[in-house]
């Protein structure tokens, strides 16, 4: 009875060092194809542009995200400061 006991916990111990290794397995993937991605975009945005490209790539980089680029237009487009005047509404895209 002990011994199947035993073998029981050592069949769940090995079960969920597997289920770990392979957790591992796929964060090291998830993380080289981020690496590998934001390589190849900054490669494209980078290219040909010389020193500064490196100074304006993450501003490049902040455009193309959609929430960034949402916010952008409503602070340009749109009258969202907070004025004393009661008129003034923020637009209710955000």
């Amino acid at each position: 009875m002990r011994s199947a006991e035993g073998a029981s916990k050592i069949c769940e111990s090995l079960r969920q060092r597997r289920l770990l290794q392979d957790a591992a397995l796929e964060s090291a993937q998830m993380l080289s194809h981020l690496r590998r991605q934001f390589l190849i975009e900054r490669n494209f945005l980078v290219k040909g542009q010389g020193y500064t490209s490196y100074v304006y790539s993450p501003v490049l980089f902040l455009f193309t995200q959609p929430i960034f680029i949402i916010k952008f237009l409503n602070s340009v487009c749109f009258n969202t400061k907070e004025d004393n005047d009661d008129n003034v509404k923020a637009h209710p895209f955000i």
